[in-house]
């Protein structure tokens, strides 16, 4: 999990709050990203 953020899953879209803005994923674009970054240097996307 992100620091400084929450994650909201909604069906197959996963809200991203990072520093009060809201990103909008798709479960594959999500997947992706917990893949190729580490989870623990979440500040940056």
């Amino acid at each position: 999990m992100l620091k400084g953020g929450t994650i909201m899953k909604e069906e197959h879209v996963v809200f991203l709050y990072v520093r009060g803005k809201k990103i909008k994923l798709t479960m594959k674009q999500y997947n992706l990203l917990t893949q190729t970054q580490p989870v623990n240097q979440g500040n940056k996307i």
